[in-house]
C-alpha cells in the first residue's frame, strides 16, 4: 500500500523497489491523496499494468491507507510510503515467518535512515530497540515499528479496525499499539528497507 501526495520526485524509486522483490506475488495499490504536482498522471502512465492507482480529494494520510486497505485482495497488508524503498527479499524474508509462526499478527525489520540524497545517516534499531511477542507494554513507550517495514495479517483489520482518521501524525502508532494487544508481534534483526 503506497499513500501519495505530491510524490513525483520519488515514487518512480518507490514502486521500483517493490517491483523488484524477489517475491512476486503481490499487488500493487496507490492511493493519490489530492496531489497538486500530476503524481497520479506519472504513476497511472508510467505503471499502468502494475500499480492499482486510485485518486480521492486530499483527506489524509490515513484515510488513503484505508482505502487501500480496503480494496486489498491478498491476506497480507505491507505499508511503503511514497519517499521509502524496500531490499529486494524484504517481502519474502518477512512473510516467511508468517508461516513459521501462524500466531503473529504484525511482522517488521530494521530500516536504513537515509537522507534526500540516498546517504546512509543511521538505522532504526539503532535509535528504538525492538521488542517481539506480546509487546504492548514496551510499545507504549517508544515506537520501534518503523512502518515502512511493516506486515500486517489483513484480517486483523476487522477486530482492530483501520487507521484513525483523526490523526495526521502517530496513526501508524495508535494501530500498532491497537494490534499488540491481541496478538504476538515479531521482527527480522535485518536492514530490509
Amino acid at each position: 500500500i503506497i499513500p501519495l501526495y505530491n510524490s513525483k520526485a520519488f515514487i518512480s524509486e518507490t514502486i521500483d523497489s517493490v517491483l523488484d522483490q524477489t517475491y512476486k506475488d503481490l499487488e500493487i495499490i496507490a492511493v493519490d491523496d489530492g496531489s497538486t504536482d500530476n503524481t497520479y498522471e506519472f504513476v497511472t502512465s508510467k505503471y499502468k499494468d502494475k500499480v492499482k492507482c486510485i485518486r480521492q480529494e486530499n483527506l489524509g494520510i490515513s484515510s488513503a491507507r484505508n482505502k487501500a486497505i480496503y480494496l486489498a485482495q491478498g491476506n497480507y497488508i505491507a505499508f511503503i510510503d511514497h519517499d521509502d524503498k524496500w531490499l529486494p527479499d524484504k517481502l519474502g524474508t518477512q512473510l516467511s515467518i508468517f508461516k513459521e509462526k501462524p500466531d503473529i499478527g504484525l511482522v517488521f525489520s530494521d530500516a536504513y535512515i537515509i537522507d534526500i540524497n540516498g546517504k546512509r545517516i543511521n538505522n532504526f534499531f539503532e535509535i528504538s530497540r525492538p521488542y517481539r511477542g506480546m509487546v504492548f507494554d514496551k510499545l507504549l513507550r517508544d515506537n520501534f515499528i518503523p512502518i515502512l517495514t511493516a506486515i500486517v495479517r489483513k484480517g486483523l483489520f476487522d477486530k482492530v479496525g483501520l487507521f484513525d482518521t483523526r490523526y495526521s501524525i502517530a496513526e501508524d502508532w495508535d494501530l500498532f499499539l491497537k494490534i499488540s494487544q491481541i496478538c504476538p508481534i515479531d521482527y527480522i534483526d535485518r536492514k530490509l528497507a
